[in-house]
């Protein structure tokens, strides 16, 4: 028997403990909030709640109480029945007094069809709030649509006018540059022009002075004016010759002219004054000659 109730009070024991567990650990598990799926609910307002309909008491006309025979009114008169005539006989007392009974004022208790009308009126209520809801959402969608829609289309219109400008400052910009390029050119053509007759000008100008100074150049025979050096004029005419073999030998053209009795020696001709100052001034260095520079005559005859 001891040993009876020592394995029954541990299982009562077990059982207590299980009984501990349980009660700690249930409510943990099902009442821990879900932190994964999070539901979020918007409900529209909870809408007002209607008045209470009024209800309008109307008098209801009273019977004037029946006196029955005396053998007809029972002998034993039930508790309820004597309660519920009692309201009956006090009014019919007080009709014959000629007052008008008092109703008791009852509670407005609106019936069951007024209570599903008023129902019905929050739920149309609560539609046309969630309609009007739907409504306005739509409206503003519409009205961000159409929004984004115009800027777009702005958008695209600038774009495209701002495609036409720089086409049209390209086109300006072409027209301009091939105004320019046609202007150069006949500025360049012009110049050119001019150019080319300043150049025959000054080539028309440089043939006339040439063959004006050649024409200065020319004496009274046609000849080409031309310089001589003069360098002795001896009597002997020997010595004349003897001279004009030496300035021959070293590469001069010595010549001898006969005037007056006298062989004149003579070094040239040569076309430029500047060339007879030149060689005069050579013959006198080498020679020991002092010439000077005539005009170089023609021999006569």
């Amino acid at each position: 028997m001891a040993w009876l109730d020592r394995g029954l009070k541990q299982r009562m024991v077990g059982a207590l403990v299980l009984l501990a567990l349980a009660v700690i650990f249930l409510p943990i598990l099902f009442t821990r909030e879900d932190e994964v799926r999070q539901v979020v609910v918007e409900a529209p307002p909870m809408p007002e709640t209607p008045p209470a309909p009024r209800v309008e008491l109307e008098p209801v006309a009273v019977p004037e109480p029946v006196i029955l025979p005396e053998d007809l009114q029972p002998s034993t008169v039930i508790a309820g029945t004597s309660a519920a005539v009692a309201p009956t006989a006090r009014a019919a007392s007080a009709a014959v007094a000629g007052t008008t009974p008092k109703t008791p004022a009852a509670n407005p208790v609106p019936p069951p069809a007024q209570a599903k009308a008023a129902e019905a009126k929050a739920a149309q209520a609560k539609m046309a709030e969630a309609k009007a809801a739907e409504a306005k959402v739509a409206q503003a969608k519409m009205a961000e649509a159409k929004a984004a829609e115009a800027k777009a289309a702005q958008a695209r219109m600038a774009e495209a006018k701002a495609t036409e400008a720089r086409a049209a400052q390209a086109k300006m910009a072409e027209a301009k540059a091939a105004e320019a390029k046609a202007e150069q050119a006949k500025m360049a053509e012009a110049k050119a022009a001019e150019a080319k007759a300043e150049q025959a000008k000054m080539a028309e100008a440089k043939a006339a002075e040439a063959k004006a100074t050649e024409a200065s150049r020319l004496d009274a025979n046609g000849l080409p004016v031309s310089w001589s050096i003069q360098l002795a004029s001896l009597s002997s005419t020997a010595n004349a010759q003897d001279l004009q073999r030496t300035l021959r030998s070293q590469g001069y053209n010595a010549y001898i002219r006969h005037v007056e009795g006298m062989n004149r020696v003579y070094v040239g001709p040569v076309i430029e004054r500047a060339e007879a100052n030149r060689l005069c001034d050579q013959l006198k260095r080498q020679h020991n000659l002092g010439g000077f520079v005539v005009r170089f005559q023609p021999e006569r005859g």
